[in-house]
């Protein structure tokens, strides 16, 4: 007896063509981590998560110039934090030493961040 194999046609077809832009093409990692990210919330004096996933420090290529910190979530990978690095930036320990805190500037207001990797 002869069983007849069954071919699975998808619903729709995967265009592998398709280009995803992200920003970070004219961009290369110098580190990277795996970490997750609180951000300090004023009114409530209360820290609150942000998310997991990869921080990276990106220059631009050419030039040099321009770095950042940018964390996008594992899954989704949605940006949890885009960060342009300035001039008298300043990191320091928590009191618990995996922790790293840093303030940036975000749409004029001043953010505060707790990285634990």
């Amino acid at each position: 007896m002869r069983v007849k194999k069954r071919q699975i046609n998808p619903a729709y077809k995967v265009d592998t063509t398709t280009v995803v832009l992200t920003g970070e093409e004219d961009e290369e990692t110098i580190h990277q981590v795996l970490g997750k990210l609180y951000v300090l919330l004023l009114p409530q004096n209360k820290w609150t998560e942000r998310g997991t996933g990869q921080l990276r420090l990106n220059v631009r290529r050419f030039g040099g110039g321009g770095a950042r910190l940018l964390m996008r979530k594992e899954a989704v990978l949605t940006v949890i934090l885009d960060v342009t690095l300035f001039p008298g930036m300043k990191c320091f320990l928590a009191q618990d030493p995996r922790y790293i805190r840093f303030n940036a500037i975000e749409e004029g207001v001043t953010i505060h961040y707790s990285l634990r990797w």
